[in-house]
């Protein structure tokens, strides 16, 4: 399997090209052969590569009409062409850890574990277990906030803090991301992966896959628990797409889901490497 170097002390490393990464809703408006031709040409035109991703592979895997399921399959595969999907954003952060304790500066991740899931027919078989896989992740996810807004949209009102924060980049940066509460969150992952001894806070906060994951999910928590009036919800599998776009020096992610869209500008807006989120009638054209 192709592997990816990537540079562990730094947000992106040092290829000349972007990455563009597709939001499963783009698909019904690239299934046709014109509408993937005028994207690669408008891709490449200006430095952008399309990579598929496992997020993409299991979104239509899960998928329950066998039908629909086969023709979103060949719309990923040749999107695809002949590069590899890459994996699971939590595979990132894994191995950013492991690169850590072995003391390398480089860390090396396998590309993917679900080509076969854009390469040939999805039975019913790994559409149920894409199905499981992506209910427990958004099932957490879900429950995680609905059972903490009541609790801290009381608390905010009754100390006067619902204006606390200006924007989801003033929250990042002056709670969330902040050493007193950033912490136990990065040691719990930290046991997760089962690493030896105490997470080394500071250097994990210096590599991007740590930083990327840890941003995104206190941007859902503004959104969902902390705003007064909650947007319209974003899921958690879009959220972790935004950890692609750290990959190489340039990021784009296109999407047809409005909320979602706003909900990325509104978070990459704030971020200092070159990271966009456009619609992807933008690429269309």
């Amino acid at each position: 399997m192709r592997e990816q170097q990537l540079q562990e002390s730094k947000p992106a490393c040092t290829m000349s090209y972007g990455i563009l990464v597709l939001d499963t809703s783009c698909l019904k408006s690239l299934e046709s052969e014109a509408a993937r031709s005028v994207l690669r040409a408008n891709a490449r035109a200006a430095g952008w590569v399309v990579r598929v991703t496992a997020i993409n592979a299991l979104e239509v895997a899960q998928t329950g009409s066998a039908a629909i399921r086969e023709r979103l399959r060949r719309t990923l595969h040749a999107l695809a062409a002949d590069t590899a999907v890459l994996a699971w954003p939590h595979v990132y952060l894994e191995r950013a850890a492991e690169a850590h304790v072995a003391g390398q500066s480089r860390i090396a991740i396998a590309l993917s574990h679900f080509d076969h899931l854009v390469d040939g027919p999805i039975g019913d078989e790994d559409s149920e277990k894409a199905r499981q896989f992506l209910g427990e992740q958004t099932k957490a996810f879900e429950e995680m906030h609905a059972s903490g807004r009541p609790q801290v949209q009381s608390f905010l009102r009754q100390h006067g803090l619902r204006s606390e924060w200006s924007s989801v980049r003033d929250y990042l940066d002056r709670f969330w991301m902040a050493p007193s509460h950033i912490n136990s969150y990065v040691q719990g992952l930290w046991q997760h992966f089962e690493m030896a001894g105490a997470a080394p806070v500071p250097k994990l906060l210096a590599t991007w896959p740590w930083v990327r994951y840890l941003e995104i999910h206190g941007a859902a928590a503004f959104e969902r628990v902390i705003t007064h009036r909650m947007p319209r919800s974003v899921h958690h599998t879009d959220w972790l797409q935004l950890m692609y776009l750290c990959v190489v020096r340039r990021g784009l992610i296109a999407t047809d889901d409005e909320p979602f869209l706003n909900s990325a500008r509104g978070y990459l807006g704030s971020c200092p490497q070159w990271q966009w989120a456009v619609h992807i009638s933008e690429l269309l054209t």
